[in-house]
């Protein structure tokens, strides 16, 4: 067994061992994951005893019919089904505290029945409304990241390749950008919290990646793409932003492993591993051949058997998975006969189970019991968490003046060709290290001297080293290009301003139109030149100040027409006044 802490799994033993003793032909079953996901739609009541029938419902159901693992979703919209100090309640469970801990009580009940225990999270969706309505409870995080409507409230915000906020896609979805590293230490609190305060066997995300391709080219993530430091692969939109994704759960990882490494890491991801890392910037086998999932959960929503491409794709996810377990992920709706037959083939391909979508919609209990689930079986043992050959190092880099993070200190190992980043809360990562010693090295232009310190990490260790980086630099702003800068009469004006040297404490505009802002990041907006501004150009500059110094960056902006036909700068004719403005039209 792998876990046998409180007793959890020993009934589960027991079981199998009368089972196999009474009924003399049916034979025990190798270990495999046999679970189920109960989404956010499927359990939560106001009703504190309905809610606590639903649950008690559920987890006796599994394990009366060999089940022994649930994907249960207590987070789905930046809101939660538990008492959590960062986020509201979810209104699917009435919006305010109903007095008691759902996410505490369904842990019990599950362990009580013998059943694995997956906090199932939403990562990248802010807020979901048929409506397009915007949250009842003015502390949802939509209204302090996520609002379109708000250019100083939307940096968190997915936005199209013309610069533009996107407020709802998919599903009707809220969707947040992953390229933004305060988002991504934000998360990771989130995942920690329940880690640390719950009895969790597993952490289970879901919707890690963007709504398509197209997304994001909000300001924060293109200022980021740009610059050498934050992209110091210099990869393009598509690679740079699967990248952010991982490197998200990299971290998050590490932070796990650092809190409990018995803790099970996976992922419910697109079905076809050869489309996904360009289609929904979700490279899940990436993921888990880098260090940073335990099981990958491919949601291979569709029939087929043998020779499929069902079976094409179970197969790519085993060849390239790294000795991390796949279970393969079906749904209720290919019935029936398409699903025991699947199960059969992951055994066949040597897969490490199913999970089925969802509780609500299944009814065939006494078909997987007769043919598939005949008896109880254990969790497979994951011999990188029982027998690790590697370590991991991680750590946090901060500000030797101020104390604060440092976001995007390039973190260097020796031994590694493998470029870290410090998210926003300056944590770095490096997973699956070699036992051994090792010079860690923190660099970013904003300071003068980089931070170096001697680590250490021996097998199945979590060795944390902080640096620090010293002597801060006056500010030095990136140079504005093109210059002239273009916008179309009628659209607002936005620009995010990057420092190519130290830090700003603050940014000013010290020239430009009515209307126009910077904020405390560097990101210039609230302008939106009128078709009277057309053929003008408009002069801007901005000044970036620490206790070191100040530096001035200008540049002007040409107003276009509506039509996006660029005005002819005023002219004299020789038979009209002077002033005149001329529109060429083009094909």
């Amino acid at each position: 067994m792998e876990r046998g802490k409180d007793g959890r799994f020993r009934g589960l033993v027991c079981a199998l061992i009368v089972v196999c003793a009474s009924t003399g032909p049916v034979l025990a079953q190798s270990p495999e994951f046999r679970a189920m996901w109960v989404s956010r739609f499927e359990w939560p009541n106001a009703n504190q005893a309905t809610c606590k029938a639903t649950i008690d419902n559920i987890m006796q159901t599994l394990a009366a019919n060999n089940f022994n693992a649930v994907f249960m979703q207590i987070r789905g919209q930046a809101d939660v089904l538990y008492p959590s100090p960062y986020e509201v309640w979810s209104p699917l469970i009435g919006g305010t505290d109903p007095g008691w801990d759902p996410l505490a009580y369904m842990i019990n009940a599950a362990h009580a029945n013998g059943i694995e225990f997956h906090a199932y999270i939403n990562t990248h969706t802010c807020w979901q409304s048929g409506a397009h309505a915007a949250p009842a409870n003015a502390n949802h995080l939509f209204f302090a990241h996520c609002d379109a409507s708000d250019p100083a409230r939307r940096d968190w915000l997915i936005h199209d390749s013309a610069g533009n906020p996107v407020q709802w896609h998919e599903n009707d979805y809220v969707w947040i950008a992953p390229g933004v590293p305060a988002y991504q230490a934000y998360m990771r609190q989130q995942v920690l919290y329940v880690v640390e305060n719950y009895d969790v066997d597993g952490v289970h995300f879901d919707r890690i990646r963007t709504p398509n391709s197209s997304y994001s080219y909000d300001p924060i993530s293109e200022a980021r793409r740009a610059s050498t430091q934050s992209n110091p692969g210099n990869l393009d939109f598509s690679h740079w932003t699967r990248d952010q994704i991982t490197r998200m759960v990299r971290d998050i990882y590490a932070a796990v492993m650092a809190v409990k490494p018995d803790v099970k890491v996976s992922a419910a991801v697109f079905p076809d591993p050869n489309t996904a890392p360009a289609n929904q910037h979700q490279e899940a086998l990436v993921w888990a051949q880098t260090g940073g999932l335990d099981i990958i959960v491919p949601m291979m929503y569709s029939t087929g058997g043998e020779g499929s491409t069902w079976d094409m794709r179970l197969q790519a996810w085993l060849a390239g998975c790294a000795g991390r377990h796949v279970v393969a992920g079906q749904i209720t709706s290919e019935g029936v006969t398409w699903l025991l037959a699947q199960i059969d083939l992951t055994r066949t391909r040597g897969a490490q189970g199913n999970s089925v979508f969802s509780w609500s919609s299944f009814t065939f209990w006494d078909d997987y019991t007769s043919n598939v689930y005949q008896v109880p079986t254990a969790l497979p043992a994951m011999s990188w968490k029982t027998s690790p050959s590697t370590g991991i190092i991680c750590g946090y880099v901060t500000d030797a003046t101020t104390g604060l993070p440092v976001t995007d200190a390039q973190m260097v190992r020796t031994g590694s060709s493998y470029v870290g980043l410090s998210s926003g809360d300056g944590l770095y990562s490096f997973l699956l290290v070699p036992p051994g010693t090792y010079t860690l090295t923190a660099s970013h232009p904003a300071y003068g001297s980089n931070g170096t310190t001697i680590a250490t990490v021996a097998a199945g260790d979590v060795a944390r080293y902080d640096i620090v980086v010293n002597a801060p630099l006056p500010p030095v702003i990136a140079e504005v290009t093109p210059d002239p800068d273009s916008v179309v009469a009628g659209t607002e004006y936005s620009r995010q301003l990057t420092l190519t040297q130290g830090t700003a404490d603050s940014w000013t505009l010290i020239e430009g139109p009515a209307g126009a802002t910077v904020d405390s990041n560097g990101y210039l907006y609230g302008w939106t030149p009128t078709i009277a501004q057309a053929g003008q150009l408009i002069a801007f500059a901005v000044r970036a100040t620490n206790s070191l110094g100040s530096n001035d960056e200008s540049w002007q902006v040409q107003v276009n027409a509506l039509w996006g036909i660029p005005f002819a700068q005023p002219r004299t004719t020789g038979s009209g006044p002077a002033g005149r403005l001329w529109v060429t039209m083009v094909e």
